[in-house]
């Protein structure tokens, strides 16, 4: 299929040589933008790249990080896609994008992306709040807060109450946040296990992931999950005591931390200390 201009120069930007700075390539880009026309393409590029990476020349694992700062660009210099104002699927890439972000640090910021779509009744039905919170809880901590019964006794409680969270602190989102987030994570691809403090298996569903933490070159500790045969995902963590036996999480509003049992097990705690989760 022939590419259209917006797709062209897009995929020029993310050929640039990594010696030149390639976000702010799309910045300019996105500000030249001048016809409703060239920026429905554009959102219509964003979205061809985020359902098929491989039409971009050079796909790799950052390219859903630049696909959500494009995203956050455009919202900020013409608006949020609205289905009155432009076709499918140009007004459906804002959320699209965002739940392939995979960085829950970025996804907490970049929720308002969600709302917006919420308000203008652009999500699709009956995936709000579940989906689009569920699914960031799951990233967040590693386990499934929506199906498993240690969770969830039928009333969703803990989906609807990150819900309220996320609606009291709806924001304005600024691209430059947006930048520094991802240029945090694209800097940690690279990094290596330096010192591991131990390593916990939790079963989930009839299926065991590991909960691993570790230190890594950066010199800060971080939840390595993985399932067997999977690529591993990691997540920051913040130290709380000199004895490494409590940890927070960075994003997910600290209604769940970890802390590390007498007994060397591996423990996720809601805010009142009441244990959720234990490992094996």
């Amino acid at each position: 299929m022939q590419k259209t201009i917006a797709t062209i120069l897009f995929l020029v930007f993310l050929n640039t040589a990594f010696g030149q700075d390639r976000f702010e390539k799309l910045r300019i880009q996105i500000s030249n933008l001048k016809t409703p026309e060239q920026i429905k393409e554009f959102w219509i590029t964003i979205n061809q790249l985020d359902q098929d990476p491989s039409a971009s020349d050079t796909p790799d694992v950052t390219l859903p990080l630049y696909n959500l700062y494009a995203a956050s660009l455009l919202i900020e210099k013409f608006g949020y896609p609205t289905s009155s104002e432009y076709e499918y699927p140009a007004y459906v890439t804002p959320w699209l994008v965002w739940t392939h972000t995979g960085i829950p640090e970025l996804e907490e910021y970049t929720f308002p992306i969600i709302l917006k779509g919420k308000e203008l009744n652009q999500l699709p039905p009956d995936r709000y709040p579940n989906y689009f919170v569920g699914g960031f809880l799951f990233r967040n901590y590693g386990f499934d807060m929506e199906f498993d019964p240690d969770f969830n006794s039928g009333d969703n409680s803990i989906i609807l109450e990150c819900q309220t969270l996320f609606e009291k602190a709806n924001h304005t989102v600024d691209p430059n946040k947006v930048l520094s987030l991802v240029k945090q994570h694209i800097k940690t691809l690279n990094y290596k296990d330096k010192n591991t403090l131990g390593t916990w298996k939790f079963l989930e569903h009839g299926v065991k992931r590991a909960f691993t933490i570790v230190k890594r070159d950066d010199n800060e500790w971080y939840l390595k999950t993985q399932l067997e045969g999977r690529s591993p995902m990691y997540q920051r963590l913040r130290s709380t005591d000199k004895t490494l036996k409590k940890f927070q999480y960075p994003s997910g509003f600290n209604m769940f931390h970890l802390t590390i049992s007498s007994a060397n097990k591996l423990q996720l705690r809601d805010k009142k200390g009441n244990i959720k989760k234990e490992s094996e």
